[in-house]
């Protein structure tokens, strides 16, 4: 289920649709932080690769914190419309995860309460799929939102951009349309945008001419820019991120060599 890379190069619009996954945390395909004892919560862009089995810190993560007290919401029954809570931030699956079956070895599960699966099917906005197999259930969210994208001043509607991610910490984006370039990736005030090659005047939220709650750039449509995460913090997780790859190719190589003998 996990990728080297799953979207580095790929076209999108508005960005790859964000998916969050929960379940017991050692089964999840992507790193997970606690949302109780036994149930973790991961988020990912798209389907998951080996940029994504770092766990984010809760820490200044706004997005990730809305989503967590969306979820706590819809199980103590106090909103029927966590999509639009979620949705906001780009998340168009909720997928329940309570089962994997590595190969060669036997399935494992780890059952959810019961409460997670009818607190997420009373909500008016997201609806069941069919999954894969037993182990999964699959909500699409209705009211999902772009992660990137234009919010133009007339109408107020929101325009998905054309986004191409260049790696893990920078994207291209053509806008499509007048009006304030809004991006829902945290923490925000580390991205910056590059529009021929000069940093864009950040607006701040609730500032004229830009958004009420995140902050924003003024673009033109058919304005193309670099969205580029400029953060020390940043280069740290990449190097974590290039030596957890390197463990996980070493393990990989180690399994296979002992399988391959064991079959000798």
């Amino acid at each position: 289920m996990v990728e080297e890379n799953s979207s580095s190069g790929t076209r999108t619009r508005g960005g790859e649709d964000r998916i969050v996954w929960l379940g017991e945390p050692s089964i999840l395909p992507a790193g997970a932080s606690l949302l109780t004892e036994n149930v973790g919560l991961a988020v990912t862009d798209g389907m998951p690769d080996l940029s994504d089995q770092w766990p984010y810190p809760l820490k200044g993560n706004e997005g990730l914190s809305e989503i967590r007290r969306g979820i706590a919401k819809a199980i103590a029954g106090d909103t029927n419309r966590l999509g639009e809570i979620i949705g906001e931030w780009g998340v168009r699956y909720l997928v329940i995860v309570e089962g994997i079956a590595p190969v060669p070895y036997q399935e494992r599960r780890f059952q959810l309460p019961g409460f997670y699966e009818a607190a997420f099917t009373r909500q008016l906005d997201l609806s069941r799929t069919e999954g894969l197999n037993s182990a999964i259930t699959i909500f699409e969210n209705t009211a999902h939102e772009s992660v990137y994208a234009v919010v133009r001043d007339s109408n107020r509607k929101v325009v998905p951009t054309e986004v191409i991610k260049l790696g893990i910490d920078r994207y291209f984006i053509a806008s499509n349309a007048d009006g304030a370039l809004r991006w829902m990736i945290e923490p925000d005030e580390n991205w910056k945008l590059y529009v021929n090659g000069q940093e864009a005047p950040l607006l701040e939220q609730g500032a004229e001419g830009g958004l009420a709650k995140r902050p924003s750039v003024r673009v033109a449509s058919e304005t193309t820019s670099i969205l580029k995460l400029d953060s020390s913090e940043s280069k740290v997780r990449n190097r974590l991120q290039i030596a957890l790859f390197i463990v996980i190719l070493l393990a990989t190589n180690w399994s296979r060599l002992r399988l391959e003998k064991s079959f000798q």
